[in-house]
């Protein structure tokens, strides 16, 4: 490196601190030698067009600003960073600038800031923002923006200091002494996103999928964004005291048998036992629905008694094709719905254990010689309730349920599945994940 470049410029002696962002780099670069706008812009990206909004949150550097400077940027954790938010589901980064005032006004910003799950400055405690804390307006988006460059830790739209206060040199130097305590805070973290990459690889085709949602033409009964999040907090647990988009309770099943291979279809009569006179679905649905009588009614008695109540609304509800969403329990109308849907409610009048499914329910699970074990359909049917119950909490806010909109679903659309790729052919691995359903029994898993 030429020492006459480098003594030509203030700062260069002041290389990136730990976990610090490309942007924190640039702006306190161009703040110490003067620099703004479009001379920043060139000194340290080259001729790169700025835009108005950022269509990546990844800032290029110019090949003459870094061997003037010699740093090494992007660092580690934001390169894997943008990686992780790139390859694996869910929204992980944010769009707006977040910074901590307190970090601001030293000039560092971390490449943390802008992960969702970090809520809060690990040095200082102070909640992270978005808001320029001069006059409220919201920052712009991250990356190298026009709403960023032009004016480095500034705010366009009143010109005073995001941060509420100008930087300072002094301040930076004494934020220097505390390299060990951002390691030490931001490591865990960069730790915990490699593995995160590899548990949460199953989920990926269900994000671009969009297969856990209900249709377009009814009510979403999740945020898909705030599900696969919490996901990954429960398989993974982020290590933050502050933990951001992490409010939603999700429960996961899954499962890892080993099936059998021989006798791969089970006849239907003969002196064979129930399990192998019965198809494998209509066998666990039998037994879900048993459980859920229990759960919702109690007793036989109490069974009997009402879903014949159940079906007199049903039927009303059929020929008004809409239903009352207060009118029931959230968890009856769930129930109603799901068997509706599998196996006609409103006609419904031999014994449970005459039930038939009308039709092989299809799950895009990888399937053992076309079977799957007794526990995936299980949780399948399982999710299928819970897609019904918070369509019908959803739909509460309009008072009445139209039947066309919930009854005719079909069923891969209210659930959440993921598929778990396996060696040995003979081992089935998936699961499925839905917002909980409080006190909904789950029972074998």
């Amino acid at each position: 490196m030429n020492n006459q470049l480098v003594t030509g410029w203030n700062g260069v002696q002041h290389e990136p601190l730990p976990h610090e962002s490309v942007l924190s780099a640039l702006w306190r670069f161009g703040w110490q030698n003067g620099l703004r706008g479009a001379s920043l812009l060139r000194m340290c990206c080259g001729r790169q067009r700025l835009g108005n909004r950022g269509t990546s949150q990844a800032i290029d550097l110019s090949v003459d600003f870094t061997i003037l400077t010699s740093w090494d940027l992007p660092c580690l954790a934001e390169a894997e960073c943008l990686r992780f938010a790139a390859r694996t589901a869910g929204p992980w980064m944010c769009k707006k600038l977040r910074f901590c005032p307190i970090c601001l006004e030293a000039g560092y910003h971390s490449i943390w800031y802008q992960f969702v799950l970090q809520d809060a400055c690990p040095l200082h405690g102070c909640l992270l923002t978005q808001c320029c804390q001069s006059c409220g307006c919201t920052t712009g988006d991250y990356g190298m923006t026009t709403q960023l460059t032009l004016k480095p830790y500034r705010c366009l739209a009143c010109e005073a200091s995001l941060s509420g206060a100008d930087p300072r040199l002094s301040a930076h130097l004494d934020f220097r002494l505390h390299k060990a305590e951002l390691k030490r805070a931001f490591d865990p973290r960069l730790q915990w996103m490699r593995d995160a990459a590899y548990r949460l690889a199953p989920l990926q085709y269900i994000v671009k999928r969009k297969s856990f949602m209900v249709a377009d033409t009814t009510i979403q009964w999740c945020n898909p964004e705030v599900l696969v999040r919490a996901v990954a907090l429960k398989l993974l647990p982020f290590p933050c005291d502050n933990v951001g988009g992490s409010n939603a309770a999700v429960t996961i099943l899954s499962w890892n048998v080993q099936m059998r291979t021989e006798d791969a279809a089970p006849g239907l009569t003969g002196n064979r036992p129930w399990r192998r006179r019965v198809r494998t679905p209509t066998a666990v649905y039998r037994a879900t629905i048993r459980s859920f009588q229990r759960w919702l009614f109690g007793g036989p008695a109490a069974v009997l008694k009402r879903e014949a109540e159940l079906r007199a609304i049903w039927r009303q509800a059929e020929d008004d094709n809409g239903i009352d969403a207060m009118a029931l329990p959230a968890q009856e109308l769930a129930y109603v719905f799901m068997m509706n849907s599998l196996t006609s409610f409103s006609s419904l009048g031999q014994a449970l254990g005459d039930l038939e499914l009308m039709d092989e329910p299809i799950i895009g699970l990888r399937t053992c010689e076309g079977r799957l074990p007794r526990i995936a359909y299980r949780a399948i049917y399982l999710a299928v309730f819970a897609g019904y119950y918070w369509a019908i909490r959803r739909a509460r806010r309009y008072g009445r349920v139209r039947l066309q909109n919930l009854a005719s679903l079909p069923m891969n659309h209210l659930v959440a599945v993921f598929d778990l790729p396996q060696e040995i052919t003979s081992l089935s691995s998936g699961g499925v994940f839905f917002p909980t359903v409080p006190g909904m029994p789950i029972r074998p898993f």
